[in-house]
């Protein structure tokens, strides 16, 4: 498609949705993974949380992040001793988060999942470990010194809905796979969420990275399938939210709304590993070097779209992602995908009718 024909063809909100997907991403920026998988109780449990654990270790190596940046936590390490650094007690997983703070960087992405049983009481939940737990206010207060990373927290154990408002805020996604705690029962959530984020299909916009956003989408629509398959009552709702009003939503789209202001936005651009400048062709980094000093461009005309006139806003925006998409059409040409593309706008859509468990759903699913 020639440049003239696609500038005829876009509109406004396709313009938006090329703003998001030249939304920049630091390419020296490191992402770390924390997972924490509590008490399993019965050995069905123990198991799956075990294996949910690991292949979430897996995906994230898959991804590209380093073997250092990875740790992981379980009630039984010495069934992977190999692979899984210690038992998930209280006092571990601080010494964990303290150490992820530690070699983490500002700008760093920081993934925590937690997987296993959840409770709540008296307007405390909790993830169930083995020994004392950790509250949802203790979790909120170990990630204040996080401050300058994204931070993605995500809470897939039952009643995990109570931990949304304690640890929502700024430049973090957090997801939970109830929208509150009275969710109580297990949840098949974790285990779909681990699915989706080792999956090739869950990658909506084909930009050879899974967003957060696409992966709880993903999950979303599988969990959903399992209840009907299954014919039971649905009981659990995940919610995330990246806005950092504490609220969630079930459907959060990758514009984060009309807006700009609702969930989702942030999602969109926080991957799990994902490629960086160091994956770039010599030949094609001076083009990929461009592009990004546009993106900068964007993101910083986004900010100050309040000060601009509507007028004066989308020429300029029109302008640079013209631009934009010349350079981007440089990388395909040359079989390289640009970091972020136009076909984001599908990121919120289901590529495939079956998900990744194929139209049965997913087979002997457990909390």
């Amino acid at each position: 498609m020639s440049i003239e024909r696609f500038s005829l063809r876009v509109s406004l909100r396709g313009l938006a949705l090329l703003l998001l997907a030249a939304l920049p991403t630091a390419a020296s920026a490191e992402s770390h993974l924390l997972v924490i998988a509590g008490l399993g109780g019965d050995p069905q449990y123990v198991d799956a949380f075990h294996e949910q654990a690991l292949a979430l270790a897996d995906a994230a190596r898959s991804s590209g992040i380093p073997e250092q940046n990875i740790a992981v936590l379980t009630e039984e390490p010495e069934r992977a001793s190999d692979r899984i650094d210690a038992r998930s007690t209280r006092e571990n997983v601080l010494a964990q988060i303290s150490a992820l703070t530690d070699r983490s960087a500002e700008g760093d992405q920081v993934w925590m999942v937690l997987i296993g049983h959840g409770s709540s009481s008296g307007g405390v939940s909790k993830l169930n470990l083995p020994g004392p737990d950790l509250s949802d206010d203790d979790y909120a207060a170990a990630l204040v010194p996080l401050l300058g990373r994204k931070v993605v927290f995500v809470n897939a154990s039952s009643a995990s809905g109570g931990f949304l408002p304690k640890v929502a805020g700024s430049d973090r996604v957090v997801v939970t796979a109830t929208r509150s705690p009275g969710e109580r029962n297990e949840t098949v959530f974790g285990k779909l969420f681990v699915e989706a984020l080792g999956s090739d299909r869950t990658d909506a916009d084909r930009d050879g990275r899974i967003s957060v956003l696409e992966a709880f989408l993903a999950a979303n629509r599988e969990v959903e399938r399992y209840y009907e398959n299954e014919q039971l009552l649905r009981t659990e709702h995940a919610v995330l939210d990246d806005n950092g009003d504490g609220q969630g939503s079930m459907q959060p789209e990758a514009l984060g709304g009309e807006d700009g202001s609702s969930d989702g936005l942030l999602a969109a651009r926080v991957f799990l590993g994902g490629r960086t400048e160091r994956d770039v062709p010599e030949e094609l980094r001076g083009v990929a070097a461009r592009r990004a000093e546009l993106a900068a461009q964007l993101d910083e005309l986004r900010r100050q779209k309040a000060t601009l006139s509507e007028e004066v806003y989308n020429q300029e925006l029109q302008r640079l992602l013209l631009e934009i998409a010349r350079l981007d059409a440089q990388l395909r040409e040359q079989g390289e995908p640009p970091t972020g593309s136009e076909g984001n706008e599908s990121a919120g859509a289901e590529s495939d009718p079956d998900g990744p468990d194929g139209p049965d759903g997913p087979p002997g699913v457990l909390g």
